[in-house]
């Protein structure tokens, strides 16, 4: 049984695309766990970047009927984009969408720290007329008004946000950020949903997944789930069912 559906929540797993062949492993761990959503990322040292289709293609040979595969948009450490940045990452959305993807995410931020929204739209129209959804990831925590980038967010029509509820790099995850994810929530009116991540783990799942009397919600995990470079299982369960008694 897949708890995921079972449960009515909804898991998405980072993975890296680094090393292909743990790559294919954890993708099956991932899904057969209980997971809806993997979002791939490449260079996770450097806070994720696009990876290459072949390993996008690896994920989405797995990808059961209520599975999503998201993809990182990025091709630098930072969240700005240029009128080059945005002619090569449009011709990347492409690609991405031929080796499987079912979404991307993305982020951007201009220099007065607001959402970047004209390069967003382009390539928000883009991947939809692909078919892809969007993901405004934690470059969202980066703007420097969050009820402003929220409004653009809105304006834009993306699907969901990723937000730890906190400002970006403060090293305070998500469980620090409840009010403002409870305030972002009421705020979306359930027009987008919001992906909760920043160190969600399995002490702290139980009482993030309360949030979804809000507003639609998800969690987003990467160091939660893995033991070591592998996706446990018993991780995935605890996440999903909120209960540490799943590891013991």
């Amino acid at each position: 049984m897949n708890l995921a559906n079972y449960s009515g929540k909804n898991l998405e797993i980072c993975l890296s695309s680094d090393n292909p062949h743990l790559l294919q492993r954890n993708a099956q761990i991932a899904f057969a766990s209980g997971a809806t959503r993997i979002e791939l990322c490449g260079v996770l040292s450097c806070g994720g970047l696009t990876p290459n289709p072949t390993a996008i293609a690896a994920v989405a040979q797995y990808l059961p009927s209520f599975g999503e595969c998201i993809v990182m948009l990025r091709q630098a450490p930072h969240f700005s984009i240029d009128d080059t940045m945005l002619y090569q990452l449009q011709k990347g959305i492409d690609g991405i969408a031929c080796a499987g993807a079912t979404g991307i995410a993305l982020g951007f931020i201009d220099d007065n720290q607001k959402i970047a929204a004209d390069h967003c739209r382009a390539l928000i129209a883009t991947a939809k007329s692909l078919g892809l959804s969007v993901t405004f990831h934690r470059a969202f925590d980066a703007a420097a008004n969050w009820q402003q980038a929220a409004e653009t967010l809105l304006e834009l029509g993306v699907e969901r946000v990723l937000s730890a509820g906190n400002t970006w790099q403060s090293g305070k995850g998500a469980a620090f950020g409840t009010s403002q994810l409870i305030a972002l929530l009421k705020k979306l009116n359930a027009e987008i949903e919001v992906v909760i991540g920043g160190g969600v783990n399995t002490k702290n799942a139980a009482d993030l997944w309360l949030l979804s009397e809000f507003g639609p919600l998800s969690l987003h995990t990467h160091s939660g789930v893995h033991h070591g470079d592998e996706v446990c299982p018993r991780l995935v369960n605890a996440i999903l069912t909120g209960s540490e008694k799943a590891i013991q």
